[in-house]
């Protein structure tokens, strides 16, 4: 009975489906301060603190969201000695935000070399190969500005910082076994179960990633087109990302990044409850 008054609720829009969403980046690229911005006004803080470890939020003050999702946030830390906590919690999640300081040309190689390290991780819920044949979803922002590549050797110099990072990560204990319980995903109420053979195989095809392109206020901030360069987005073989510029103290291009995130998520969710459908329709007629 309970099961039936909660999908009334979903269909007329008085019970939100919930998602886990995954938010990364290097220390100071701002990951803290938007999740503070998407906040209820009287839920957030004046002064944003440097996340240690990480932190699990709820984003209330969603603008613009019809699709009746509501998101938790996990907030991980940047700095180098928690970026190996990152791989504990890509398995069960159903999108990714990854910021980037626009500002900090210099270690844009090592936020590049961190991202594929990411893409590569056996429990990144993406299929490499597969997503080979994805469709390409509007990667870039309306506002991208396609300047040169300025200044994209001398980043390409610090490539040593990047090195040293890597090692970092491959040197990495693989202490995932004795995580404490407590910082383990709690898994989604939705109705795509994380847990399901199905629902796992549609969403490794299709998890969006949403790239904030942080701090486009300052002067010296790079556009978003040489930024999805520098990253190299476009080489990627998942395609279904969107780069987005922002300023995480007004907001602005925060609302807009988030409504691409949910409304991916939501066309996630519809289609694959739409293949266990078919699915268990298929299994029904063998059995007969």
């Amino acid at each position: 009975m309970s099961s039936l008054f909660g999908k009334f609720l979903t269909i007329l829009g008085l019970k939100r489906r919930e998602a886990n969403i995954l938010v990364v980046g290097l220390d100071n690229s701002g990951k803290s301060t938007i999740l503070n911005y998407l906040k209820r006004k009287e839920d957030q803080v004046e002064e944003v603190v440097p996340t240690v470890g990480f932190t699990v939020e709820r984003l209330s003050g969603l603008a613009r969201n019809k699709s009746g999702i509501s998101l938790t946030a996990f907030d991980m830390s940047g700095q180098g000695r928690y970026r190996n906590l990152w791989e504990h919690y890509y398995n069960n999640v159903e999108g990714i935000i990854f910021v980037v300081d626009s500002t900090d040309l210099l270690r844009l190689v090592v936020a590049r070399d961190e991202l594929e390290m990411m893409l590569k991780h056996p429990d990144m819920p993406i299929d490499l190969e597969a997503a080979n044949g994805n469709k390409v979803i509007n990667h870039e922002d309306n506002n991208a500005q396609s300047d040169g590549m300025d200044g994209y050797d001398d980043a390409e110099a610090n490539s040593s910082q990047s090195a040293n990072e890597s090692n970092r990560r491959k040197n990495s204990s693989g202490n995932k076994d004795n995580l404490n319980k407590s910082q383990r995903l709690h898994q989604s109420n939705s109705t795509t179960s994380i847990g399901s053979t199905q629902n796992a195989t549609y969403r490794r095809l299709d998890i969006p990633i949403l790239f904030f392109a942080n701090k486009m206020d300052l002067k010296e901030a790079l556009p978003s087109v040489k930024i999805s360069q520098m990253l190299g987005l476009q080489s990627l073989p998942h395609k279904n990302w969107h780069i987005q510029v922002s300023n995480a103290i007004t907001g602005e291009g925060v609302q807009d990044g988030i409504e691409w995130l949910v409304f991916q998520i939501a066309n996630n969710k519809k289609n694959t409850k739409m293949a266990n459908s078919a699915s268990t329709s298929s299994l029904s007629s063998q059995a007969k």
